[in-house]
């Protein structure tokens, strides 16, 4: 998913017991200098639901008893948004000062620098070299279309491509020649 999408994502909008467990995306959080506002995603595409693999499904699981804890403390403080990502008084956050945040952890965990953004490329090359369907792959990310997914991972598109010669080689000729 995209920040701004993470950002505006409600609990109403998350169903963990579901089979399988999906989300939808029906809003986003967007930044104008020091405001903040949800708004509809830009295009039907955006608009999507997302199945969740058991590890997101864990994951979400664990962020809202944790998030429940926050609210207990925080007592009267507490603004109740049913935002699934807000900060520790329910308030929506600034969609800069999450992207600082993980930057710094990223940096702290000793790991090589990467954004928000560079996750969900991550998503999709690894779902790409996996041999994920780049229709699938894209309407997962919520692309206007499937041309604009493999734009963006043309590499991914030519070392499947190069593999696939590989394989037919070795189907024609044997693989050990």
């Amino acid at each position: 998913m995209r920040r701004s999408e993470l950002l505006g994502l409600a609990w109403r909008d998350i169903s963990l017991d579901a089979e399988p467990p999906r989300l939808q995306v029906r809003r986003v959080l967007v930044q104008y200098g020091k405001i903040t506002a949800i708004k509809e995603p830009k295009t039907a595409r955006s608009r999507r639901t997302i199945a969740l693999d058991p590890a997101a499904t864990a994951a979400l699981k664990t962020h809202k008893a944790r998030l429940a804890e926050e609210r207990l403390r925080a007592g009267a403080a507490y603004e109740e948004g049913g935002w699934a990502f807000p900060d520790e008084l329910g308030r929506l956050l600034s969609p800069s000062s999450v992207s600082a945040a993980f930057r710094r952890r990223v940096k702290a965990a000793g790991l090589p620098p990467i954004g928000l953004h560079g996750l969900r490329h991550s998503f999709a090359t690894m779902g790409l070299e996996a041999g994920v369907d780049t229709l699938y792959i894209s309407e997962i990310l919520g692309h206007s279309s499937p041309a604009i997914t493999m734009s963006v991972y043309q590499h991914t598109r030519e070392e499947r491509l190069g593999q696939a010669v590989r394989q037919v080689g070795d189907a024609i000729f044997g693989a050990a020649r």
